[in-house]
């Protein structure tokens, strides 16, 4: 076990208790959790804690914990729930589940509007020209010669072109979530197997919004992107309601 997490339990342990706890209490309380510790080791790591003005000593009766130690607590508490939360999140993402796809894609919409809306305001020069160049050739690739290049390959230029936008608009936590999803191989597998089906056209316009970032124009932006995404989670919804996807010899 490591150090924080012993560290939870001995703070946690002691902020229940009302009284002086001393390192055999500690020792027998940590085994009714689950966590096995010897009597010396409990007593090192009580005086580790005091050490750090996390708990205090009564009167050799056995420590106490301070006001420092509870925020220390709740901290960790804090920690450990965002991890778990983040796990529910990943374990999400990554079943291999096509009734997961329209929560992807519809995540996507709400994200990658904004993304388009900040970079309308934040992108550089720099940033301007790669969004234009992966536009062009996107546009070029769907529009003009389309099977001249793998259905793999026009996944990939669309998403350095989304991920360029998303770290255009400065957001971290906005372009980390972006690339969580996109990266998201059953979710690529799945669009290009879309891809491939009669009447779903995935599509085109790319540089209506890599104009409108150029323009420093957030709502065109926004408003483009929106309509590029809608595209998207309309055929998605098309295809769960015909069942398009849902045989296993396609995959």
């Amino acid at each position: 076990m490591e150090d924080k997490d012993l560290e939870f339990h001995v703070l946690d342990i002691l902020k229940d208790t009302s009284k002086p706890m001393g390192s055999h209490y500690l020792a027998e309380a940590l085994t009714n959790r689950g966590v096995v510790v010897s009597a010396p080791t409990a007593g090192r790591f009580l005086a580790s804690l005091e050490k750090e003005g996390k708990l205090e000593s009564t009167n050799r009766r056995g420590r106490t914990i301070t006001k420092l130690g509870e925020q220390e607590l709740e901290q960790i508490r804090s920690k450990r729930e965002q991890a778990v939360t983040a796990k529910e999140l990943l374990d999400r993402l990554n079943r291999p589940d096509i009734s997961i796809l329209l929560e992807q894609v519809e995540t996507r919409l709400a994200l990658e509007k904004e993304a388009a809306r900040l970079a309308a305001s934040r992108a550089t020069n720099q940033e301007i020209h790669m969004i234009e160049t992966y536009a062009e050739i996107l546009d070029e690739v769907l529009e003009e010669s389309p099977h001249k290049h793998s259905l793999f390959h026009q996944a990939m230029i669309g998403r350095q072109f989304h991920e360029a936008i998303a770290d255009a608009s400065k957001n971290q936590i906005l372009s980390t979530t972006l690339r969580l999803i996109n990266k998201d191989l059953a979710l690529r597998d799945i669009l290009v197997r879309l891809r491939k089906l009669k009447g779903y056209i995935f599509g085109g316009d790319h540089y209506s919004i890599a104009k409108a970032i150029k323009e420093k124009n957030p709502d065109a932006a926004e408003k483009a992107m929106k309509e590029h995404i809608q595209e998207i989670v309309l055929n998605v919804r098309k295809a769960l309601e015909s069942n398009a996807l849902g045989s296993d010899e396609e995959k």
